[in-house]
């Protein structure tokens, strides 16, 4: 079974927290597109973490 989390798209926290939860373990990170465009938080937190596909 695969978790994920979710995580605010705040920029100067997104790489943090991205290392944080991959840490503790979470297989996949997500984010809202309400008020803010997903792409550019989510690329940051990729360039921060280690690149697995499914």
């Amino acid at each position: 079974m695969q978790i994920d989390a979710p995580i605010a798209a705040d920029l100067s926290s997104v790489a943090i927290n991205a290392k944080r939860l991959e840490k503790l373990g979470y297989d996949g990170l997500r984010l809202a597109e309400t008020n803010h465009d997903p792409f550019l938080p989510l690329t940051i937190a990729a360039e921060h973490t280690s690149a697995q596909t499914t």
